[in-house]
């Protein structure tokens, strides 16, 4: 072989070296074309890659139900879930089935409805060892007076339980005389009445309690320690099949236009938890 036919051969493969080299560089170039011809879009890959490495974001908080403002409120409650006392299991309890809420005249009035013929049952019964008549706890209700959950008492966790200056307690019982002395007394709540009681006669009472921060600001805390805590009687009134409140707005420090949160406890029902919220305006 002559030089001529080597150098020709040598040319010949340092040009199909450079070509294959040109190839390969020129494919990356084309991919990177069709890279930027679709819009830059990554891969799938690269997609779930990015997506795996970004953090979840946290879900939003809900926002508290508002509830609507009302000129007055009501509730019904399940008849015949009462508690039973192991101690007493004969001994009947108020059966509230539904709650009513309004104002007029300058007063708050709230009316307890019981199961037909359940009151007078109570208040004619007579349990225990030895048989007596009894009274009883019946509810308590809250009253958030400047109708904002962030103050006053919490009650509990759920956003219904929290926020409350005053809760009136409600309570059955019987005015009497004691035959030894010859005075004339009542008395209310969970206790039996013995036999040196006499010409019982049903009634019911309410004691008002102050529990949150605002509480020592109403006026009643200007009062005598027995005036504190047990609203004049003619305030609480018993019916047929009800126990009615009614009380002034100067009790609360309140006014005509102002907008209370209320709720109640059935306290003699198996589920004492308290109830939904209303909104209420009064006249």
């Amino acid at each position: 072989m002559d030089s001529g036919t080597c150098s020709r051969r040598l040319v010949g493969m340092t040009g199909l070296l450079f070509s294959l080299l040109l190839g390969c560089s020129g494919g990356d170039q084309a991919g990177a074309d069709k890279a930027d011809s679709n819009g830059g879009k990554k891969s799938k890959t690269t997609e779930a890659s990015a997506k795996a490495a970004t953090p979840k974001s946290k879900p939003e908080k809900e926002a508290p139900k508002k509830v609507k403002i009302t000129d007055s409120a009501q509730w019904t409650d399940e008849v015949g879930n009462l508690v039973k006392f192991r101690d007493n299991p004969d001994l009947v309890n108020p059966d509230i089935v539904a709650v009513d809420v309004s104002s007029a005249d300058g007063k708050l009035v709230v009316v307890y409805k019981f199961a037909e013929g359940n009151l007078e049952k109570c208040f004619t019964q007579k349990n225990g060892n030895p048989p007596m008549p009894f009274g009883s706890s019946v509810s308590e209700f809250h009253l958030d007076l400047d109708n904002d959950p962030a103050t006053g008492a919490k009650v509990g966790r759920a956003e219904n339980e929290q926020g409350y200056e005053l809760k009136l307690s409600v309570m059955t019982g019987f005015g009497f005389v004691d035959k030894d002395s010859g005075d004339p007394n009542a008395m209310f709540g969970d206790i039996g009445f013995p036999e040196n009681l006499v010409n019982l006669k049903p009634d019911a009472s309410t004691t008002m309690w102050g529990i949150g921060e605002n509480s020592q600001e109403l006026p009643y805390w200007k009062l005598s320690y027995d005036e504190q805590n047990n609203l004049p009687r003619e305030y609480t009134v018993v019916g047929k099949d009800q126990i009615v409140m009614s009380i002034p707005y100067a009790w609360f420090k309140m006014k005509s236009g102002d907008v209370i949160r209320v709720a109640y406890t059935d306290e003699k029902s198996l589920n004492d938890d308290l109830s939904e919220v209303r909104r209420v305006r009064l006249k």
